[in-house]
């Protein structure tokens, strides 16, 4: 069934090369995960970012602290 439909269709290749891209990064993003993230100090910094009450964040809006 799906032979025919595939025959006649012209840009069926598109969704495999999608796929292969998508498949391409999962797998670099999975390996800077669980190869280039192992100091742990780096690990506990970024994990605390969203918490760091930072300078540059009240500066950017002209320092009225807003």
């Amino acid at each position: 069934m799906f032979r025919e439909w595939y025959q006649g269709a012209e840009a069926s290749g598109w969704p495999l090369i999608a796929l292969l891209v998508f498949f391409g990064v999962f797998v670099l993003v999975l390996g800077y995960v669980l190869f280039a993230m192992s100091d742990e100090r780096d690990i506990d910094r970024m994990a605390s970012l969203p918490l760091d009450d930072d300078a540059s964040a009240t500066q950017s809006d002209g320092g009225t602290g807003r």
